[in-house]
């Protein structure tokens, strides 16, 4: 789950992104996450290219999972639902053409067979994944990620379901440890992307 939060306590409201926010909000998570490594192994540090990429997962969410923003768009977090992961062929290549949008022709295949890779380390059993979270940089240290964390953590919660996600190599263990979350797995997706660590947060 590549990010960009914070650590403080202030209390920030976080309610389901409403659909015609889905630009504003694709946008912010392209510059919250412009440094990551996985972000800019898609996207080769082209904002408009995450944009692309951060659209397709937000509209993955909407129909299979959730969105979560707080009232200002400072911060988002974009989750899939139990059962939602792999989609199903037909969804898989609705979003061929976002992908190609995102990281080129050229790099389609390998891309895809990254992803695959990825979806693959998935654990049987049912639970949420979260995709992404990220806060814009001006407002980072504002306790708008950790609201985000804990609002994510308590509707996941609701289904009685362990919650997933992916870090990137050296990412930010640390602050998903204080959320429950412990190490499960580690990726090597190949096709240049970062090595990922996975995590993993019992019901």
């Amino acid at each position: 789950m590549p990010e960009r939060t914070d650590s403080s306590t202030t209390t920030t409201p976080v309610r389901p992104m409403r659909p015609d926010e889905g630009p504003e909000v694709a946008g912010l998570l392209a510059l919250a996450l412009r440094d990551d490594p996985f972000i800019r192994w898609i996207a080769a540090g082209d904002h408009a290219r995450a944009t692309r990429w951060m659209s397709a997962g937000l509209r993955m969410a909407q129909h299979r999972g959730l969105v979560l923003v707080d009232d200002g768009l400072a911060g988002a977090a974009v989750l899939m639902g139990p059962g939602a992961m792999p989609l199903p062929m037909r969804e898989n290549a609705a979003l061929l053409p976002a992908l190609l949008r995102a990281v080129g022709a050229r790099r389609v295949p390998g891309v895809l067979r990254a992803l695959t890779r990825l979806e693959a380390a998935q654990p049987p059993e049912p639970h949420w994944t979260g995709l992404v979270l990220g806060v814009h940089p001006a407002l980072q240290g504002t306790g708008v990620g950790r609201a985000i964390i804990e609002a994510a953590l308590a509707r996941t919660s609701r289904d009685r379901v362990g919650t997933y996600l992916e870090v990137c190599a050296g990412g930010p263990h640390a602050l998903y440890r204080r959320f429950g979350f412990t190490r499960h797995a580690t990726v090597d997706a190949g096709a240049g992307a970062p090595v990922m660590e996975t995590m993993w947060r019992p019901a």
